[in-house]
């Protein structure tokens, strides 16, 4: 996707992704919603301050924000390779993190930051 990859080669956008503040303002938006009972139905709070932020644009309304795995039978990091790309990109560097993150969301990147950032 075009649009996809203008903007994640995005300087600024780059330095907010990766600014450990940014990563803590989520982290606490997520316990916010998990201390209100669950308020917002389970939805992820990555996507409201995705939809809020200049440089993401209409970013949260990419879902997984890349395609599951066609083949089971790969190994997860030829399987996941896109994911692990943009979690890399993003500052998870953790690939084992990463990639145990990815099988357990099916390569849904979206539900893999959720379980990263609420350590998982």
């Amino acid at each position: 996707n075009p649009q996809m990859r203008a903007v994640l080669q995005n300087p600024e956008l780059l330095r907010q992704l990766s600014d450990p503040n940014t990563l803590r303002q989520v982290m606490q938006v997520q316990q916010a919603m998990r201390g209100a009972g669950g308020a917002g139905g389970g939805a992820n709070p990555l996507a409201g301050m995705m939809g809020a932020n200049p440089f993401l644009g209409g970013m949260a309304g990419m879902g997984g924000m890349g395609a599951p795995a066609a083949d089971p039978a790969q190994p997860p990091e030829e399987r996941f390779r896109v994911q692990l790309e943009k979690l890399r990109d993003m500052g998870f560097v953790d690939q084992q993190a990463n990639i145990a993150a990815l099988q357990a969301t099916g390569g849904n990147l979206d539900a893999a930051i959720d379980r990263l950032l609420s350590g998982i």
